[in-house]
């Protein structure tokens, strides 16, 4: 329940506050005095778009602000949602800055446009003479079944569910055009695996082959030079090895008269037994090498397809080979665990449509019970409205498709008169006769939800005499249920409510105001008569203006 409303530096509006009573507001003024200006005012805080071009002070930003009462609202949970500071009495602020960018606040803390709607849109309906139109939309014709129904926790289960087998769905056909691609390049895959598998490739040592080709292909020079070595070592009459075992004998005659030779002559005998060791491997390696034909071709065909594959790769070992064999295994095998996996999440598809559809039902069930009364309610108030002949009819169709709100397509199908087929809204209803219809059906609502603040501009449209004073009996009855404001042209509505403001202009220092006040019993009066019979209300003006309050 909007309890006060502050606005600052706004069109016409340098500073106003007013109060309002929690039953049946009444708002009315001259054309042009400024009550659209108070509305736009109050949008700002249910977050409407906000422009620089409507401060009132150009050099002063623009300050609209909103005291709510919310502790009937179950609305905490919102609150812990977005991490803001729960208060019975909740107050949301807008600000519009000098060059028209604006920021919004819930309980000061700073929040976006999407939240503060998602908060306001809670706690008012703001009903405007252009949105009759809403009487043709379909969402708001199926939300109004939702709203009679209460069925809010199952339109939440259907749309989670749904947009998990919407983002499923698209999983499924990004996994189906994975697969189809890979299946085009399976061939490939397997050809280039192939290439890599049926050669060993762990069991090859590319250095090792190119070691052995090179000594393959020096094999008679390597001979030789192993030949000269050898020969220098101990083949010959003073090889190094005679040569320092004749060291070695005088060594020993040395030791006889000098103790400190004795680590040399271990030195020298261990130079002496590497020596020996290093020819004899070296005659091992003598007998090992030798030219071999068939031994060449085998390496060179090794090497070959070697560098082949690591040329046709773009690398230059077999570790990086290997690499690219393991991962091209990786893709073949992936293939067939994607046929798998797309299996799988088809069956939880058809789990998650199998469960939409239960759901759907249900909702469809549930709307369709609502449709009698809301049929007989609304034609019943039509003719308490003016209009006895009116007829409004529901269709409400299940269908395969899904949406946010379920299966089903609505239609609300209207006759003004007697005899007449009830079509399409927009087809047969006159203004007047939307304006009536649309209260009608916003009664019934704020009698079946808890829908704290209903707003209502010029809901009066096309409506007099008798007819006028049967709107005013039905906005009084919904404020007994509901905080209502109405701005209104029409005496017998004005008379009906628990506080009346006026809204008007002024001219003060070269400039015009916009001002709001509460009217007293007698200004009231004064006001209603000025309505009935101009701006000198007459005796019997002002004596009908008491009546009309007093009835």
């Amino acid at each position: 329940m909007l309890q006060k409303l502050q606005i600052k530096n706004f069109a016409l509006i340098d500073e106003l506050t007013f109060v309002i009573s929690p039953e049946l507001n009444i708002i009315t003024g001259e054309t042009g005095a400024g009550k659209s200006i108070i509305l736009g005012a109050l949008a700002l805080i249910l977050g409407n778009r906000a422009e620089a071009n409507v401060l009132f002070d150009k050099e002063k930003k623009c300050f609209v602000e909103g005291t709510f009462q919310i502790r009937r609202y179950k609305l905490k949970t919102f609150f812990e949602t977005h991490g803001l500071d729960y208060d019975d009495q909740t107050i949301v602020r807008r600000e519009i800055s000098l060059n028209g960018k604006s920021r919004a606040f819930i309980n000061d803390s700073p929040v976006t446009l999407n939240v503060l709607r998602d908060l306001t849109s809670q706690l008012v309906d703001l009903h405007t003479q252009h949105e009759t139109l809403e009487l043709n939309d379909k969402t708001f014709q199926i939300r109004v079944l939702d709203d009679l129904a209460n069925h809010e926790n199952l339109i939440r289960d259907f749309s989670a569910k749904l947009k998990e087998y919407k983002f499923n769905n698209l999983k499924l056909q990004q996994l189906i055009d994975q697969n189809e691609k890979a299946t085009r390049d399976l061939d490939y895959f397997q050809f280039q695996l192939k290439e890599l598998t049926e050669n060993e490739l762990e069991e090859i040592k590319q250095n090792e082959l190119e070691d052995q080709i090179k000594i393959q292909s020096h094999a008679e020079e390597i001979k030789n030079l192993l030949a000269a070595i050898l020969t220098e070592l101990s083949n010959q009459e003073k090889s190094v090895i005679d040569n320092l075992e004749a060291i070695s004998f005088k060594m020993n005659e040395l030791m006889k008269f000098s103790s400190s030779t004795t680590d040399l002559k271990k030195r020298l005998e261990s130079v002496q037994i590497e020596l020996k060791d290093i020819a004899d491997d070296l005659v091992t390696i003598q007998e090992s090498t030798s030219y071999d034909p068939e031994m060449i071709i085998s390496i060179t065909e090794k090497l070959d397809l070697l560098y082949r594959l690591e040329k046709k790769h773009h690398v230059n070992s077999v570790e990086q080979l290997i690499e690219i064999r393991n991962d091209l295994e990786n893709k073949v095998n992936t293939i067939g665990s994607l046929i798998h996996e797309i299996e799988i999440l088809q069956n939880e598809i058809a789990a998650q449509k199998k469960q939409l559809k239960e759901i759907g039902l249900k909702i469809h069930v549930s709307r369709n019970q609502q449709i009698k009364f809301l049929e007989e309610s609304v034609n019943r108030q039509l003719k308490d409205l003016g209009m006895p002949s009116a007829s409004l009819k529901v269709n409400l169709e299940l269908t395969e498709e899904f949406s946010e709100t379920g299966m089903d397509q609505v239609s609300f199908l209207f006759s003004a008169n007697k005899g007449s087929a009830e079509l399409e809204i927009s087809k047969v209803a006159s203004g007047g006769e939307l304006s009536r219809l649309m209260l009608a059906i916003k009664s019934l609502i704020a009698e079946s939800t808890a829908l704290p603040t209903m707003i209502f501009d010029e809901i009066d449209s096309g409506v007099s005499g008798e007819t006028a004073k049967k709107v005013g009996a039905l906005l009084q009855k919904a404020g007994k249920n509901h905080q209502v404001l109405c701005i209104t042209h029409l005496p017998q509505i004005a008379s009906k409510g628990s506080k009346h403001f006026l809204v008007y202009k002024k001219d003060e220092r070269d400039r015009t105001y916009t001002y709001i006040k509460e009217l007293n019993r007698d200004e009231r009066i004064v006001e209603i008569a000025k309505m009935l019979s101009g701006a000198k209300p007459t005796p019997a003006a002002l004596k009908n203006a008491e009546e009309l309050i007093l009835s």
